[in-house]
């Protein structure tokens, strides 16, 4: 790692060295001599995140219209933005491969006096669990950005290893994508260009610090939406503009020359355009997050096992087992971090398909109504026809 470093700086200290290239294989080499140089974590994070807009019921809202109408988005000034406070517990451990990394995420109160929820992935199997709520759920890799999209700030996209689900470098896979010096730094640079066919064409770019071991000094998400596409003006400006951004504001150092970000700023912005309407681009905030890590709680490399990603459910707690499309209530015998003993110490085992998981499928009231009305008529035929027969029996009798 150091001789490397050395190398880079050699050649980044030579000349002017302001035009200097480098392949895309050297480029994703440099992305991933980040990536090796941390293994684990346990890092003890707070974030605080100012909201710029809101969002209003439209004026003509019913209940019956509420599939078709859409929330209305109201931006607000910086002097009336919302503010959110967070607090996580993060763990992260790389397995051998890199394709399934080990995490846990605990989240607490705003005031860090309750504790809310806790999600662990263990390499192969997922586990959430809501204390307040007593409910669970074990299940399989997350198949989506989505599962971990909830929890905040996400001291992976921090550290530059992953963006909205993805390994970073996946982002540079671009035959244009290109490094080059920016001052003391290499900026990696990836476009899709017209030849996507996409719009808006989409870009990234991530400053690294060959000083600091290759760490991310800032990353960002952009758009261009083109103001000719397919031959035909569309109203685009050729502007790149950011979508997300992040900058890391203060580093850590570690051992071996390992640098890590304990402060960062993130900008989060939403880009409206108006197909084939000139001038209509445009860029509105959404978040501004500063998210800061607190060292003295915090470790890096060190100190985490693989029986951190796996915990005990409470007796009584209710686990929906995605796998096995039941619902288990946890017994008082076994708290349950291994599955197979959750499953045989169960209070209660209902599958997901039990009729009290199966809702009504009359949702009309009128058909509802007519059900009931002909259920009564039928009740009412067959107390007729068993007082017929027992007044034929009683009048036999007399006679």
């Amino acid at each position: 790692m150091d001789i490397i470093r050395t190398l880079l700086l050699a050649m980044l200290i030579q000349g002017d060295g302001s035009s200097a290239e480098y392949s895309p294989e050297e480029a994703r080499h440099f992305i991933n001599l980040r990536n090796q140089s941390v293994r684990s974590f346990d890092v003890d994070l707070s974030s605080v995140t100012m909201q710029y807009f809101t969002t209003d019921l439209p004026k003509d809202f019913t209940p019956s219209t509420r599939l078709k109408k859409k929330s209305e988005f109201r931006p607000l000034s910086p002097e009336d933005a919302i503010s959110h406070t967070s607090h996580f517990h993060q763990m992260f451990l790389n397995d051998s491969n890199g394709v399934h990394p080990m995490r846990r995420i605990e989240v607490y109160s705003d005031d860090d006096k309750t504790f809310l929820n806790v999600l662990a992935f263990d390499g192969s199997n997922r586990r959430v669990l809501q204390p307040a709520q007593e409910t669970g759920l074990i299940g399989g890799p997350a198949k989506d950005y989505s599962v971990y999209a909830g929890i905040g700030e996400d001291y992976l996209e921090i550290l530059g290893f992953f963006y909205r689900g993805q390994p970073i470098v996946n982002y540079f896979q671009s035959p244009s994508i290109k490094v080059v010096k920016d001052d003391s730094l290499l900026l990696v640079e990836a476009f899709d260009g017209p030849e996507s066919g996409n719009v808006p064409m989409n870009g990234y770019r991530i400053w690294l610090d060959p000083v600091r071991g290759m760490c991310p000094t800032q990353f960002e998400h952009y758009q261009v939406y083109p103001k000719i596409f397919n031959s035909e003006e569309i109203g685009g400006d050729d502007v790149k503009h950011v979508r997300y951004k992040r900058v890391i504001e203060d580093f850590l150092q570690l051992e071996d020359n390992i640098w890590v970000p304990i402060k960062a700023l993130t900008t989060q912005n939403k880009i409206e355009w108006t197909p084939g309407k000139s001038g209509s681009v445009k860029v509105l905030k959404l978040y501004d997050t500063t998210a800061i890590v607190n060292a003295e709680k915090s470790r890096w490399n060190k100190g985490v096992d693989e029986k951190d990603f796996a915990f005990d459910f409470p007796p009584a707690t209710r686990v929906r087992n995605e796998l096995l499309g039941v619902d288990i209530v946890v017994g008082k015998q076994s708290a349950g971090r291994n599955i197979d003993e959750l499953l045989a110490n169960a209070a209660s085992v209902i599958p997901v398909d039990h009729p009290r998981y199966v809702k009504s499928t009359i949702k009309d009231k009128t058909n509802w109504n007519r059900l009931h009305l002909l259920l009564l008529l039928n009740g009412a035929i067959l107390c007729a026809c068993i007082i017929y027969v027992l007044m034929r029996r009683h009048r036999r009798r007399l006679s």
